[in-house]
């Protein structure tokens, strides 16, 4: 477990709360990356690498979001993975190399919701997807499942695949970790390949829901499902992806 003294490096306090902290290098490589966020691109990291001559000109900010996880005190990265990655690697490849300090911006969060708001608003005023990288092709990959599975419902269109929502919907974050986990996005496959896979699936489930591979459902959701027609967010696993019918 990561464990730390923040109090004591605080130098600012922002309007919305958050606070400016001063720690260590070698601390800030430690923080698990959130994991809703951006597939790192290690060729921008490499990019990174090769413009800084000297690693200590990371000076951040970092941004860290802190909050209770079953009863846990959390921490996650949700901003500056890439200069995170060229840091841990500086480490590694120095291990007498000295630490020095950086500057991180720390969120105090009670949901998810926050999280993600905090983060699009960061992120709003800089390039989130890398032309032809990997982080393209997950977040088109995304976006194509997204358009397919919509439903007319009587008072509108229906998104089964969203951000913040429970089953039969299936979460966007569960599905960019999945397509991740898998390395989908590091293939050739094409998001109209991946459509195509998912519209297959969909439909054999819908012949029979048992085929769902070790998913334990309420009543309540397997009727919400059947009445959606669609059964891929009940894994949140998302392993029909990798699976054929």
């Amino acid at each position: 477990m990561l464990v730390f003294n923040l109090m004591s490096s605080k130098v600012f306090t922002y309007t919305d709360n958050s606070e400016l902290h001063i720690l260590s290098a070698k601390t800030i490589i430690q923080f698990d990356v959130w994991e809703a966020n951006r597939v790192r691109d290690d060729a921008h990291v490499e990019a990174l690498e090769a413009a800084i001559k000297n690693p200590e000109e990371i000076q951040g900010p970092f941004s860290v979001v802190q909050f209770t996880d079953e009863g846990v005190l959390t921490f996650r990265l949700i901003d500056g993975q890439h200069r995170q990655e060229v840091l841990r690697r500086h480490f590694v490849r120095n291990e007498l190399a000295q630490d020095f300090q950086v500057l991180i911006r720390r969120y105090y969060v009670k949901t998810r919701d926050e999280i993600i708001s905090i983060f699009q608003r960061i992120n709003m005023s800089k390039p989130m997807i890398y032309s032809g990288s990997s982080t393209e092709r997950l977040h088109e990959m995304v976006k194509a499942l997204t358009k397919e599975f919509m439903l007319d419902g009587p008072k509108g269109w229906i998104q089964l695949i969203r951000a913040n929502c429970n089953r039969p919907n299936l979460s966007t974050e569960h599905l960019e970790t999945a397509i991740k986990l898998y390395g989908l996005h590091e293939t050739d496959l094409t998001p109209a390949e991946l459509v195509t896979h998912a519209l297959k699936m969909n439909a054999f489930y819908l012949g029979n829901p048992e085929r769902l591979p070790g998913v334990k459902v309420t009543k309540n959701i397997m009727d919400k499902a059947h009445e959606y027609k669609f059964y891929l967010g009940l894994d949140p696993r998302c392993s029909w992806l990798t699976h054929s019918q």
